[in-house]
């Protein structure tokens, strides 16, 4: 935990058909969250959410 990204920075591999847990800080509002549980996305194109913190 703690490591520093930049947008578009490679943070790991996904196989096919894995399922990858996100963790948002707790000051990230559910307004802020552009997806719903269950919708599928794609690896450097889904916006998860939006946080200006």
């Amino acid at each position: 935990p703690g490591d520093d990204l930049r947008r578009g920075e490679r943070l790991g591999h996904i196989s096919f058909g894995s399922r990858a847990d996100v963790l948002l800080p707790a000051s990230v509002d559910s307004a802020d969250v552009a997806v719903a549980r269950g919708e599928k996305v794609r690896a450097g194109e889904t916006v998860l959410a939006r946080y200006d913190g």
